[in-house]
């Protein structure tokens, strides 16, 4: 009689196929970014593809907490790939991963960030006490960049030619930086995942 299956004890191999399914996320805003019906969809498309890009990662890091130890720097290695693709910018002291889940945190508590009581513009004012919330309201409000393909970026920080907290790329690079990963990730844990298919089935074959 065979075992059943358990997603416990796979938790690895459900990471790839929840990677697969954030990545066709990704794919779809980015033909929305790139070809909006109108021009009011345009603001909101780009800030859920940040959230997408996040959960790509989220997904990944899934993969590697509960991936044999021995396949964990292979999977290390893809997800700082992905992460150097997508952020194009990011502040001191700042590194790329943080300043990737720092526009995701901005955009999903806007009801803190916008009133300058996120936890960073609040760790900012523990720093120095003269900084205003307003000040700090305008330092992480969401704004946009461009790439040399005219294709816009999400920046956070103050106006051009200030080095931006964080810069994103949102349908340049972004689509095909996260199916390559998900690619990595399926052959190094050995699943098959069907590109941009919500249901593809998992393989149960042993992890090489």
């Amino acid at each position: 009689m065979n075992r059943p299956y358990l997603l416990t004890e796979n938790s690895h191999k459900v990471a790839v196929q929840l990677a697969d399914r954030w990545t066709t996320a990704v794919e779809a805003q980015a033909r929305r970014i790139r070809q909006p019906d109108n021009l009011r969809v345009t603001v909101p498309d780009q800030w859920l593809q940040v959230i997408a890009l996040r959960q790509v990662l989220a997904a990944a890091e899934m993969a590697r907490k509960h991936a044999p130890v021995r396949l964990r720097q292979q999977i290390d290695s893809a997800i700082t790939r992905f992460i150097k693709t997508l952020v194009i910018a990011h502040g001191q002291g700042t590194n790329q991963r943080d300043s990737l889940v720092l526009a995701r945190d901005v955009l999903e508590h806007f009801d803190e960030y916008w009133c300058g009581t996120g936890r960073n513009q609040q760790a900012a004012i523990a720093g120095n006490p003269h900084l205003t919330r307003e000040e700090l309201a305008i330092r992480y409000r969401p704004d946009f960049g461009i790439t040399t393909d005219s294709l816009p970026t999400l920046r956070l920080g103050d106006p051009h030619p200030a080095q931006p907290l964080v810069e994103v790329d949102l349908a340049s690079v972004a689509p095909v930086a996260a199916r390559q990963l998900v690619a990595r990730l399926a052959t190094v844990l050995g699943v098959d995942v069907l590109p941009g298919f919500g249901t593809a089935a998992l393989r149960t074959a042993a992890t090489p």
